[in-house]
């Protein structure tokens, strides 16, 4: 059988190429049931998981009118320093005698300094411009001002100083330079207007005349002749005879002088707050404030009061 098997060859067994092809289909298919049946309890045997609600915050919307803290309290800062040099900066009509335009600038640059000292340079133009008056205001009419140094320059050069100084000049000569002044801030007034003009002797013998023309009898009391006023001695005749206008106005009011003296108020008293310029300086004599005796008897004027000599009012 060997032999016959060595001679004749035997022959290798067929194979069924479609049978072998479907054996492999089902061997696959055997092979995927097997995954999908532990896939599917390996699902059954491990516990879902729960996924957390994630809360996600709306995102943050910046506006662009709303300012951070810092910069809204600045801005309330700025908005209340300008309010500040519109209500008490100094105002200027270039008419009035109260200042040159040069004094006016000294002024209006220390309002500035004051008020609104980190406000925008814009802003504080704005609210300079805003202080003007009359024909301060008409100056501008050609185009506003750059700058406050543009502001500053084109005043002083409309208004100069001897155009002041001569309109100064005419109201002491006519009597009406404290026609307006309050009583109580007649000092005060005179020597402002004194520091607008040039400030040289000339000028200071004309503030003192215009003061003892309003009032002789209380420049009486400071013991010196208006013609020997210099500029370094003005501020000191001005406190004192603010000071003695103030006296003898409550003396009289006290009834302890006769009406009809040289003493006659050109305008109704203010409130009585006394000038500050009354207690700038310290007073050179000495004023007796003590009020005159009451007694009706004209033998002895000074009777009672020594210090204080009384000026001597007409007759009845």
């Amino acid at each position: 059988m060997s032999g016959a098997g060595t001679s004749g060859g035997a022959r290798p067994m067929s194979i069924d190429s479609t049978q072998s092809g479907n054996n492999v289909e089902a061997r696959i298919e055997a092979l995927e049931n097997i995954i999908t049946q532990l896939t599917e309890h390996t699902i059954r045997q491990v516990p879902p998981v729960v996924v957390p609600d994630v809360v996600i915050p709306p995102a943050v919307v910046v506006q662009a009118d709303v300012a951070p803290p810092v910069v809204a309290a600045t801005l309330v800062n700025i908005k209340g320093d300008l309010e500040s040099l519109a209500k008490y900066g100094t105002r200027f009509s270039g008419t009035d005698l109260n200042w040159s335009a040069a004094a006016w600038v000294v002024e209006a640059k220390s309002n500035a300094l004051a008020f609104a000292p980190n406000c925008p340079a814009v802003a504080v133009l704005k609210v300079v411009i805003s202080l003007l008056d009359g024909k301060a205001k008409d100056a501008l009419a050609g185009g506003q001002p750059a700058t406050l140094e543009d502001l500053f320059l084109r005043l002083t050069s409309h208004f100069n100083v001897a155009d002041y100084e001569s309109r100064v000049h005419s109201a002491i000569d006519s009597g009406t330079l404290f026609a307006k002044i309050s009583l109580f801030s007649i000092g005060e007034y005179a020597w402002r207007v004194f520091t607008s003009l040039t400030q040289n002797d000339y000028n200071a013998v004309r503030m003192a005349t215009a003061l003892c023309r309003f009032d002789s009898g209380s420049f009486r009391f400071i013991n010196v002749s208006p013609k020997n006023v210099t500029a370094a001695t003005l501020h000191d005749i001005c406190i004192r005879f603010q000071a003695q206008l103030i006296i003898r106005d409550d003396t009289q009011k006290a009834g302890n002088w006769r009406s009809g003296g040289s003493f006659r108020p050109r305008n109704p008293p203010a409130a009585t707050a006394t000038a500050a310029v009354v207690t700038s300086a310290p007073v050179a004599t000495r004023v007796n404030t003590a009020r005159p005796s009451t007694s009706t008897s004209n033998a002895n004027p000074t009777s009672g009061n020594p210090s204080v000599s009384r000026p001597n009012g007409p007759t009845a």
